[in-house]
């Protein structure tokens, strides 16, 4: 989270693949309409080349700060160059949001544009939060450097911006997927060790009770049956979890994974018949 206390640290950085300094605003305002078209497409080249990061960083928060210089000086410093009151005003999430989403696929779903004052001086940090997703531009786009073709995916090496190569691109989609499903989704195999023994520890007491007919047979079948469910439970998490990558990245899956999938496929409407067999019979006894 950006505030009050993360500005000083953000300051002493140098810019890298997540953070892009600008000493002042972009010029969206001009009364020349290729002046602002230009301008636009330099906002949307920056926007989506830190949205993108490159393939170390796929996935990760970068931030574009507005009104501090990307230089650093003798002393080590940056020169705090500060935005004015009517920039501030200017410089809005919905704003940027809509002149970047209008040439990008996918669209951008959020960023955050907050004010901090550094040495009396106004400064905007936006900040971009992870996406799952690669975005490319869906038109031709010009900057007040050079114009660039439709499809193009921006990207950022050091201090430096770029335009992905094919296998790059691929690589950060990669990533940025991975990253994504560690943070949204449960652990499968962890699911699966806790639903298991939960569902172990439930069922194999009765079962274990009603055909040994002891009393001791119960606790027996509650350490087996949390043991033995909790075991189950992890390898169908791992199958799962092996299954679901493959199903995802099929046509990028390394072999091994594919057979892994393959043959959880075929063994999992085995095993759920194995253990019906075996309460069916525990039943009739």
């Amino acid at each position: 989270m950006v505030n009050e206390t993360f500005i000083p640290n953000l300051l002493k950085k140098m810019e890298s693949p997540t953070l892009d300094f600008k000493g002042e605003w972009y010029k969206l305002d001009s009364d020349n309409p290729k002046a602002v078209e230009n301008q636009k497409g330099e906002l949307i080249k920056d926007i989506l080349a830190l949205a993108n990061g490159n393939a170390n960083v796929a996935g990760e928060t970068s931030y574009l700060v507005i009104g501090v210089a990307d230089e650093i000086n003798e002393q080590g410093e940056r020169e705090i160059v500060g935005v004015s009151d009517i920039e501030s005003e200017r410089i809005s999430a919905d704003r940027i949001l809509k002149i970047v989403n209008t040439v990008c696929s996918p669209s951008l779903e959020n960023l955050a544009c907050d004010d901090f004052f550094v040495d009396e001086k106004r400064i905007v940090v936006i900040t971009i939060p992870p996406s799952p997703y690669l975005h490319e531009i869906t038109s031709k786009l010009h900057t007040p450097k050079r114009s660039f073709d439709e499809f193009t995916v921006f990207v950022r090496h050091g201090e430096k911006i770029s335009t992905a190569s094919t296998k790059e691109r691929i690589a950060i989609e990669q990533l940025k997927m991975l990253r994504f499903q560690e943070v949204q989704n449960v652990p499968p195999i962890q699911f699966g060790v806790g639903i298991g023994a939960t569902i172990g520890g439930l069922l194999l007491p009765g079962v274990a009770e009603k055909a040994l007919k002891t009393k001791e047979s119960r606790v027996a079948g509650l350490i087996v049956g949390v043991f033995s469910g909790g075991i189950l439970g992890g390898m169908f998490g791992s199958i799962f979890r092996d299954f679901r990558d493959i199903q995802r990245n099929w046509k990028y899956t390394p072999l091994k994974a594919k057979i892994i999938g393959v043959s959880a496929g075929a063994l999992i409407p085995s095993v759920f018949f194995l253990i019906n067999k075996v309460f069916k019979k525990s039943n009739r006894t």
